[in-house]
């Protein structure tokens, strides 16, 4: 596939979010509505059936690849320490900074570009690298809300009771796998149906999140961060995959993951600790935006 063929693949859904946004037809609370149906629903049945009937890596290979989130988050929250204490900025927006340089979009936007770039067995490893999403997501809000003043604490139940369903169904899909069990295929066929809705909503979610207001000031440093995310992001997914036996098709998801833009749940981490939310907002969009630009430029030197 002609990588602008990815690229608009990936580019109308979010277009068609961003216009029911722009239009009033969704707001805050349809938005709200459609993540839920997307996490509570589509993404576990995407995940069991994609652990179902792909053909499963090697153990080494998916431990490896499991490993790559909280490595390549290292590296990332490494990167977005040095640069929050060199970048002139107050407290809350010094920690917004070093927060969305910390983590990229590997679910919602990086499922989506691995699954048109390298199709199922692709995003069947990228469910093994966002395995731990969840717990290194709040176990590094946490490290860098150890700066807040008014710091809360995140509850270890809130961690358990996120990460208990990705996880479970993907167990449930490769033990069933690996025993052998079959499925009678109309209800495999359900399943898969309302799986294949997950990728596209996910992209209109994205384009019906892509707003941001105040942005006077904050440009610069929110150009700063894209340039870290989605140039410097891609050679750090080259180390992380030389380091880390993930293999070849791994290596290739890891680096398109590793360019992905800001993550768009990283706001989650302003209810429990004092950051800038315009910032944060703002490094989004610009992100995601830039990131459309970026990404053909990334397929092409992996060969794409």
């Amino acid at each position: 596939m002609a990588i602008y063929e990815v690229v608009v693949q990936i580019l109308i859904p979010i277009a068609l979010g961003l216009l029911l946004r722009q239009t009033n037809l969704f707001g805050d609370d349809e938005s709200a509505i459609l993540r839920q149906l997307v996490v509570y629903v589509s993404i576990p049945l995407l995940v069991f059936h994609s652990m179902y009937t792909s053909v499963l890596p090697s153990l080494s290979q998916a431990v490896s690849i499991v490993i790559a989130l909280p490595v390549l988050t290292l590296i990332f929250h490494t990167v977005g320490t040095v640069v929050s204490r060199l970048v002139p900025l107050d407290g809350s927006r010094r920690m917004a900074l070093l927060a969305v340089i910390t983590f990229g979009n590997y679910g919602w936007l990086g499922w989506s570009a691995v699954y048109t770039v390298f199709g199922e067995q692709g995003l069947n490893q990228a469910f093994f690298f966002t395995l731990l999403w969840w717990p290194v997501f709040y176990g590094f809000g946490a490290l860098i809300g150890l700066r807040s003043r008014s710091a809360e604490s995140i509850s270890p139940r809130t961690v358990a009771i996120v990460t208990a369903l990705p996880v479970g169904c993907i167990a449930a899909g490769i033990t069933l796998n690996v025993l052998g069990v079959g499925i009678p295929e109309f209800v495999l066929t359900s399943v898969e149906s309302v799986g294949d809705t997950t990728i596209p909503l996910i992209l209109i979610s994205v384009g019906m999140g892509l707003k941001a207001e105040n942005i006077r000031g904050l440009v610069v440093p929110a150009l700063l961060v894209s340039a870290i995310r989605l140039g410097l992001g891609p050679l750090l997914g080259v180390l992380t995959s030389i380091v880390l036996p993930v293999g070849e098709l791994g290596a290739d998801v890891v680096i398109l993951l590793s360019a992905m833009p800001v993550a768009t749940v990283t706001p989650v981490l302003c209810d429990y600790f004092e950051m800038d939310r315009d910032l944060i907002s703002v490094t989004i969009v610009l992100s995601t935006a830039l990131s459309l630009v970026t990404l053909p430029i990334v397929l092409s030197l992996m060969g794409g």
